[in-house]
């Protein structure tokens, strides 16, 4: 588990003590080994986030390239997705002044192309982290699956070890990787 109840309860025993003042006190025993417990999962947690970022670091260049790339076409379009940019096209079309018309169409047309081309690659290089992250992921857990008994294989059919290792890495490859982008291009 996260420690997150057992944070807030602890945090909650604290508070009352401040309010009640010190006559109210929980067992102390029992707050000091909910302090323990704490450090233990922190501790837990923090070698659960270095092995974590194991598995990530290679594929953190990449995953900053499609982080660019996908910061510059948001911006473009924010600013070319507008509909007044296109209503001031228009506007100069009616109003006969062809040249300027002309200009933020073109304009408008280099961004949109401009917005395509960076488009590419940004999914390109996401595709990518993602399928080296599950390789890694798979070859970790292959691995272990190596040092399992004979026993265990004998249970757990292979389709199913199969099925739960491709589904596992590519949630945690969509979590990790598209998620971060996805919530960056909404923004």
């Amino acid at each position: 588990e996260s420690g997150m109840k057992l944070r807030d309860a602890v945090e909650f025993a604290k508070k009352a003590r401040a309010k009640l003042g010190p006559d109210f006190s929980p067992d102390e025993t029992v707050m000091h080994e909910a302090r323990e417990q704490l450090k233990t999962v922190s501790l837990e947690q923090f070698r659960n986030l270095r092995s974590l970022w194991r598995l990530v670091s290679p594929v953190a260049p990449i995953i900053l390239y499609t982080l660019v790339l996908a910061l510059i076409t948001t911006v473009l379009r924010a600013k070319f997705h507008q509909l007044g940019v296109w209503m001031a096209c228009i506007e100069a079309g009616v109003a006969g002044d062809r040249d300027a018309a002309f200009n933020q169409l073109l304009e408008l047309w280099v961004a949109h192309m401009l917005i395509k081309l960076l488009s590419l690659p940004e999914g390109t290089y996401m595709k990518r982290a993602k399928a080296y992250f599950g390789a890694s992921i798979r070859n970790g857990v292959l691995s272990a699956m190596i040092s399992q008994d004979y026993e265990y294989f004998d249970r757990t059919p292979a389709g199913v070890l199969q099925d739960r290792l491709n589904r596992d890495a590519d949630e945690l490859g969509e979590n990790l990787i598209e998620f971060p982008i996805k919530m960056l291009e909404r923004a």
